[in-house]
């Protein structure tokens, strides 16, 4: 289940406010990480975050791109009086959205988005409730909330509570499958994931993780795999994951970084101990090294290894495909109990507020480790141009991917990595 970290990014990097009533300046949004009195930002979880953004929360905002032309987009309020202290003043702020967006997974869609951003003094790192309601062209229905609650003490909490009716693509499984023999299907499920991240030292958390999902496939297409039965995960199911995650983050800015330096390592486990109906592991590595080439260039490198153990259903099996992993192939166009990427992508500034990219991916998947074989290796690339939406580096990115099976084309929110 994907997050809505992009419209919390939004509200976190979409203006600087004066603090009224406590004897602040205007805020330059230049000494955040000295103490500033920002409102809109720190350090938080970056798209990637084991549990990969799914297509639909990372679609094309176009409300953000609104809003960065004409400032609309929310309010900000704060309350405090003279004399009251940085601890004692409350910052509010509200964002809401209009969205529209456009994947080869979805077609076109449209809904609404917003977020409640607060913090209950100066110097606290704000949190968020957010909130998306879609609808798609293929009549795939996507409802999310989506807290994330700063504690006392330094810890985070975050929440996501979703919804899906969700018509999609089963290609089979394994590195050997043909798009000739893709299938519909049609799955109802709700989603709950919760974790807790304490840091241990700058740029460095660890927590514990939940991931609850209760899943039933409504419709297949007929004669298919699925409709046979004989593939786990078709039949209604219901999944309790416990894990943990480790996350470094030392990038220069997590919306479109250009030095630094990235690591996620996470290990879920679901069972009849934890109350699931499939016994199935889960283990993902992220890293990331970004390389800058002076003040408008960089090169960045990304290696993905994902891993399912045990009996999982297949929605649960790694994958490649999609607008991060491999663009050009249709988001989950291979799945099996292991799977990698490489990716490695050029970044450019250009004049005013545009950017381009260019970019190249490998990756396979296998039922075991020996199974890996050079022959089988999949290849995508493309280049894509980049509209920036605010100083921070939130842009538009429109991509266009190209494989061996054709071609995709993304105009989405957000970077791949």
């Amino acid at each position: 289940m994907g997050t809505l970290r992009i419209l919390q990014e939004w509200g976190r990097y979409g203006g600087h406010i004066r603090i009224a009533g406590c004897g602040a300046e205007v805020y330059d949004g230049a000494n955040a990480d000295a103490g500033g009195i920002d409102l809109v930002r720190s350090r938080v979880r970056a798209p990637g975050y084991p549990g990969d953004l799914s297509l639909h929360s990372n679609a094309l905002l176009v409300g953000l791109l609104v809003g960065a032309l004409l400032g609309a987009g929310g309010f900000t309020a704060v309350r405090g009086g003279e004399g009251e202290s940085a601890q004692d003043t409350t910052i509010t702020a509200w964002t809401i959205l209009p969205v529209v967006f456009h994947t080869p997974e979805t077609g076109t869609g449209g809904g609404v988005a917003g977020a409640h951003h607060y913090k209950r003094s100066l110097y606290e790192k704000p949190s968020t409730i957010s909130w998306l309601a879609f609808y798609t062209e293929k009549k795939q229905t996507i409802l999310v909330l989506n807290p994330e609650i700063y504690l006392s003490g330094g810890g985070r909490l975050l929440l996501e509570i979703g919804y899906e009716d969700y018509p999609n693509v089963f290609y089979g499984i394994g590195s050997a499958t043909h798009p000739d023999g893709a299938e519909d299907y049609r799955e109802k499920s709700f989603d709950l994931e919760v974790s807790y991240e304490m840091e241990l030292k700058r740029n460095l958390r660890v927590g514990p993780r939940l991931d609850f999902r209760r899943s039933h496939i409504i419709e297949t297409e007929a004669g298919g795999l699925l409709a046979g039965g004989g593939i786990r995960g078709t039949e209604k199911y219901r999944s309790v994951m416990l894990g943990l995650v480790l996350i470094y983050d030392g990038r220069d800015n997590i919306m479109y970084t250009l030095n630094g330096f990235y690591l996620s390592i996470s290990t879920n486990y679901a069972g009849k101990a934890t109350g699931s109906d499939h016994e199935y592991s889960r283990h993902n590595l992220d890293l990331r090294r970004f390389f800058g080439l002076g003040s408008r260039q960089a090169i960045g490198l990304r290696a993905r290894f994902a891993a399912a153990g045990g009996s999982p259903p297949f929605q649960s099996l790694p994958g490649l495909g999609g607008e991060d992993l491999m663009r050009g192939f249709a988001g989950g166009r291979f799945r099996d109990n292991l799977a990698y990427t490489g990716q490695a992508e050029y970044r450019l500034k250009l004049p005013w507020r545009l950017g381009f990219a260019a970019f190249a991916a490998l990756g396979d998947v296998a039922e075991d480790i020996d199974d890996f074989t050079g022959s089988r290796i999949k290849f995508s690339g493309g280049a894509g141009l980049r509209f920036r939406l605010n100083s921070e580096g939130l842009n538009l990115r429109l991509d266009m991917g190209f494989t061996e099976e054709g071609s995709g084309f993304y105009f989405i929110a957000g970077e791949a990595f």
